[in-house]
């Protein structure tokens, strides 16, 4: 009797309980060109993108202003891979060496990510003489290919922001579909 007494009341206790909120299913956003759709990380803030180059700009949680900067430069893009891979670490003065990574994509992607740290270097702004000095910085740079043209991804700040923010970069960029439809030849 004892045992079904403390059954009823448990019951009563848990029939008592409101619903849980049913998880929100992560809102897919499609660039018109390149068609290439991703899902945002929740903590990331979208900012406006000061350049129609720029399909992209967010800015990462912490105490700097930490953004990922995402390029589309039209179906011709600005340079190959190698171009690119070399470009972003020279922009990076360090005794390590950088780690080069090939991404999980999705059908009709491919993507890959170069990982520096030390003292950025790159100039402060396309064809400046005058240069950052800001140690204690880390690059991600990627360059992912699709049927319309390479989307260039990069990540500039302090090791301490973009170092343990990597995993959910990685992730948001395996995270890329290609809405397309396929392109002859390819």
């Amino acid at each position: 009797m004892r045992t079904i007494s403390i059954f009823l009341v448990l019951s009563c206790i848990a029939a008592a309980q409101p619903d849980a909120p049913a998880k929100k299913k992560p809102q897919r956003t499609k660039f018109d060109l390149p068609e290439v759709s991703h899902v945002l990380p929740a903590a990331w803030k979208t900012e406006k993108s000061r350049s129609t180059m720029r399909k992209g700009t967010w800015v990462l949680p912490g105490k700097t202003d930490t953004r990922i900067i995402l390029y589309w430069f039209g179906n011709r893009g600005a340079g190959g891979l190698e171009d690119n891979l070399e470009r972003w670490k020279k922009q990076v003065r360090s005794d390590k060496k950088p780690t080069i990574k090939k991404l999980k994509m999705g059908k009709g992607l491919s993507a890959t990510l170069v990982d520096v740290s030390g003292t950025y270097v790159a100039p402060v702004r396309p064809g400046a003489q005058e240069r950052h000095d800001k140690p204690g910085h880390r690059l991600l740079g990627a360059y992912v290919e699709t049927p319309d043209g390479p989307l260039y991804v990069k990540v500039v700040g302090p090791d301490k922001i973009v170092g343990p923010a990597k995993a959910k970069i990685v992730t948001w960029l395996e995270g890329f579909r290609y809405e397309g439809r396929p392109k002859p030849g390819k």
